[in-house]
């Protein structure tokens, strides 16, 4: 796998991000069942920078999680976003280079 992946021209990568990306942190009577932080280490957040940055690849991250806990939590990657169970799709922002 690391081999094709590596030697792909295009690669749609698409990861759940609770319990795959995160530690929910549980907050009592907060909506969308008492979850309500998402706890991403920074090494994981490097790796999705580092996926979402390469112009071969386009990421995905998909939650059950509101649209403000997820743009909150990876808003300033170039990954798309699925929100609510993918109810809310938002594209990443374009870079300056991309929109040159």
């Amino acid at each position: 796998v690391k081999k094709e992946f590596s030697s792909a021209t295009k690669r749609l990568v698409i990861y759940g991000v609770h319990g795959t990306l995160s530690h929910t942190i549980r907050q009592e009577g907060l909506p969308n069942r008492g979850f309500g932080i998402l706890n991403i280490p920074s090494s994981v957040m490097a790796d999705i920078r580092s996926l979402a940055e390469d112009p071969n690849t386009t990421l995905v991250l998909l939650s059950n999680a509101t649209r403000a806990m997820m743009e909150k939590a990876f808003g300033d990657t170039q990954a798309w976003l699925g929100a609510e169970n993918g109810y809310f799709l938002s594209e990443p922002i374009p870079t300056i280079e991309q929109q040159q």
